[in-house]
C-alpha cells in the first residue's frame, strides 16, 4: 500500500524559504519505498476566508464540498486522499500565516460535512514554521520516529478527528492510541 504524503507552503512567497524547507522534508521520504509526495502552495492558489455559511454541513456534494468558489476543492480532495498531511508555514507575529489560517478553518468541513465528516481521522498532520533548510532532514526523522502520537485538532467535536500516530500510518495501521506530547529539544 502506497503512502501518500501532501505537504502544504502556507507562505505568500513563492518559491521561499518555506516552500524550500518543506521540499527538503518532502525529498527526504520521497526516496523510501512505498512513499510519494506531493507539495500545493497556497500561495500559488486563491483560497478564501471560511464564510461559516455551513453548506458544508448540509449540501457537500462529491465534487463540491464548501459553497465558496475558489481553488480549494482540488486541493481539499487531495488533503482527504493523503495519509500524511505536513502543514508549513512562516511565523508573523507569533502565529500561522494568514494564507494556512484560511485554509485550516476551510478543514472544518472534515469535522462537520455532511459527506466528509470524520474523514481527516487517523491522518498525522506535523505543523512545521520556519525555513532552516539544513535541518529538514533531520527535523522529518524525530517527526517520524520520535513523535508517537500527534493530536490533530481540539473541538467539542473531538470524536470526529481522530490522534494520528506516525507509527500507525507509516505501518498501515488504520488508528492510533492517544496522545503523548511532544518532547521539546533538552527534554
Amino acid at each position: 500500500m502506497e503512502i501518500k504524503v501532501l505537504g502544504i507552503s502556507g507562505s505568500p512567497i513563492k518559491d521561499g524559504n518555506v516552500e524550500t524547507f518543506l521540499s527538503k522534508i518532502l525529498e527526504s521520504v520521497s526516496s523510501k519505498p512505498g512513499v510519494s509526495t506531493e507539495m500545493a502552495s497556497l500561495a500559488k492558489l486563491d483560497i478564501r476566508d471560511c464564510q461559516h455559511c455551513n453548506y458544508c454541513i448540509r449540501n457537500q456534494t462529491k465534487r463540491k464540498y464548501c459553497s465558496i468558489k475558489d481553488d480549494a476543492q482540488p486541493l481539499l480532495e487531495k488533503v482527504e486522499s493523503s495519509d500524511i498531511l505536513v502543514l508549513a508555514t512562516p511565523v508573523y507575529f507569533m502565529r500561522t500565516s494568514g494564507r494556512m489560517a484560511a485554509f485550516i478553518d476551510r478543514l472544518r468541513m472534515f469535522m462537520f460535512g455532511n459527506l466528509t465528516k470524520g474523514r481527516l481521522r487517523s491522518k498525522l498532520l506535523p505543523a512545521e514554521a520556519g525555513s532552516f533548510e539544513y535541518r529538514a532532514k533531520a527535523l522529518f526523522k524525530k517527526i517520524t520516529k520520535n513523535i508517537k502520537r500527534l493530536a490533530v485538532g481540539l473541538h467539542r467535536s473531538y470524536k470526529n478527528i481522530d490522534f494520528g500516530s506516525a507509527d500507525s500510518i507509516l505501518k498501515s495501521s488504520p488508528k492510533g492510541e492517544g496522545f503523548s506530547p511532544i518532547p521539546r529539544e533538552g527534554q
